[in-house]
């Protein structure tokens, strides 16, 4: 039976804004004592069109497998946007559906105010100065898997995401708002159905055992703060995993929500009010990573089935009847 490994994690205040820290067994874990500075990532290649189904961006989306990022270098690798390239277009690579209930990437083909995003990928990423330093910020975020620049000739770039010393700039994901889709190219993934459950992660988070008091309520500032990495409106079709003793974690089941059903639950999430003091300890939580269906996100949201019932996210929320019901219906 597969047993995932358990990641640390530490509750910060920062600013009046709750982050959650991966635990590092050196450096400081926001930049104490770092200095930070300015960089141009490498210049992004140019190639003949916006492909979708690369692996890199292929593999991610459909979620059927582990996709072993470090061991395995991009087909094309996202830079710096060349000064004389000039997109009249975006590409944007999501998880679909076709009619028939079956798994698709799909090519999104956006247009309007393209100069604007094309500035905001032109924005200097920062970093703490010195490699090695260890630091580690610990919002778990990533950016859209697969997205692409196009110009009048229909070649293409993948931009880097700017970078900020903990996370990402969120520039591009405003300017990337205010585009609109004006054609979608769908490729099935042999196989595969839309609500394929996927392969629920190795490494699952803690969940603390006790609440002291009330403490403040920052858990929309949290949002705020965690835009990129945190979905809510714009979530994609959510994958449950089930885990049982919180010791030593054991998959029970998984399954994948509807768009409707992922869509309905953050709504119910965001409006939870604060959960009270507890000092039981749950035997059974789920595990939700938010994603959109470009793959960018990547917060997980747990949630106690039994003991509390609690669900944290940038805070320790009580749930309802029907949220917990939601969480355990159609397990596989």
């Amino acid at each position: 039976m597969y047993r995932p490994s358990i990641r640390p994690e530490v509750e910060v205040s920062v600013f009046g804004v709750t982050l959650l820290l991966l635990a590092t067994g050196s450096g400081s874990p926001i930049g104490g004592g770092h200095n930070i500075e300015t960089f141009t990532p490498p210049e992004a290649s140019v190639v003949e069109k916006a492909d979708c189904l690369l692996p890199e961006i292929q593999t991610p989306l459909a979620g059927a497998v582990q996709w072993p990022q470090i061991d395995a270098p991009p087909t094309i690798t996202p830079g710096y946007p060349p000064d004389d390239f000039e997109p009249v277009a975006i590409v944007r690579c999501e998880r679909g559906e076709d009619p028939n209930g079956q798994l698709t990437i799909d090519a999104i083909h956006m247009e309007g105010q393209v100069d604007d995003v094309y500035e905001t990928f032109r924005t200097l990423s920062q970093r703490f100065a010195g490699s090695g330093s260890g630091s580690s910020c610990a919002v778990d975020g990533r950016p859209p898997v697969g997205l692409w620049l196009v110009n009048r000739d229909d070649h293409a770039i993948r931009p880097q995401w700017p970078t900020t010393p903990c996370g990402y700039d969120l520039s591009p994901l405003d300017a990337l708002a205010t585009l609109h889709e004006v054609k979608r190219e769908q490729n099935v993934v042999d196989g595969l159905a839309a609500d394929n459950a996927g392969v629920c992660p190795q490494t699952v988070p803690t969940f603390s055992v006790t609440i002291e008091n009330n403490p403040p309520d920052e858990r929309q500032q949290y949002r705020e703060a965690t835009e990129l990495a945190t979905p809510i409106a714009d979530v994609g079709r959510l994958q449950i995993c089930r885990f049982a003793n919180a010791d030593v974690p054991v998959e029970e089941s998984r399954n994948r929500l509807t768009a409707d059903q992922s869509r309905t639950l953050m709504q119910t999430v965001v409006q939870l009010p604060l959960a009270p003091p507890c000092e039981q300890s749950a035997q059974r939580y789920a595990v939700i990573e938010l994603l959109r269906p470009d793959g960018s996100g990547g917060t997980h949201m747990q949630v106690e089935l039994d003991g509390c019932k609690r669900l944290s996210l940038g805070g320790h929320s009580a749930t309802t009847d029907s949220l917990i019901a939601a969480l355990t219906l159609r397990a596989e």
